[in-house]
């Protein structure tokens, strides 16, 4: 099991109390996926992207408790801030509570990078096994969701990018930094997966490329980098 930093440790274990104080029975499980789970947690930085398995369907006045959990918790614990869902393991394609950066409210989780990472690299902070879990996602459809992302976002992205590239010369450096960072380290992640079928790290995905693509390219992927 990844080590849990100690800053993650107390607001999970603050999450924990306040949630069994107030909704007593309500945590049947609570997992933790995202960068936490592939190493590349940054002190500081990173987000502590988690699943909670209910006992039970969420009722509008749970929703309400909850909100005001996290949002007294966002203000308690700066950083790391939590971001998660709610599910009950047998509706994960029904729409569900989710907490994101000071949003609550509800949505249909169905992407398969979640429920891959979370089966395969989840930690387990309370409940069965993540291993364990009867989710039914496989590494093909893991593959499947990514090639269609390259295929429509990322190819959509890139066209719009091509129809104004004049103008991008005129764009702040720190922006063009981010981009630079996003686009090429996002997509290594996915030629990775879809080489390896496994999930890493963007750092470790520019890594990759290093190894495996045309020297040509070095340059580029050290400064996102």
């Amino acid at each position: 099991m990844n080590k849990i930093p100690n800053s993650v440790q107390k607001v999970l274990d603050l999450y924990i109390d306040k949630v069994n104080k107030e909704l007593s029975g309500l945590l049947e499980g609570l997992y933790l996926h995202g960068s936490i789970a592939i190493d590349a947690y940054l002190e500081g930085e990173s987000d502590v992207d988690f699943v909670v398995v209910t006992s039970r369907k969420l009722t509008d006045d749970d929703a309400v408790i909850l909100k005001d959990i996290h949002l007294n918790l966002a203000e308690t614990c700066k950083n790391p801030q939590l971001d998660g869902i709610y599910v009950q393991m047998l509706n994960l394609s029904e729409e569900s509570y989710f907490y994101n950066e000071g949003t609550f409210g509800k949505a249909v989780h169905d992407i398969p990078v979640t429920w891959w990472l979370l089966k395969n690299k989840g930690i387990t902070i309370l409940g069965q096994e993540a291993s364990n879990l009867p989710i039914n996602v496989t590494t093909d459809d893991l593959t499947t969701y990514v090639r269609k992302n390259m295929n429509e976002y990322w190819a959509t992205r890139v066209s719009a990018m091509e129809e104004k590239k004049e103008e991008l010369y005129d764009y702040p450096g720190k922006i063009i930094e981010t981009e630079m960072e996003w686009t090429v380290l996002g997509l290594l992640r996915q030629f990775y997966t879809l080489r390896e079928r496994d999930i890493i790290s963007k750092l470790a995905a520019g890594e990759y490329g290093l190894r495996e693509l045309d020297s040509k390219w070095h340059g580029l992927i050290q400064e996102a980098i």
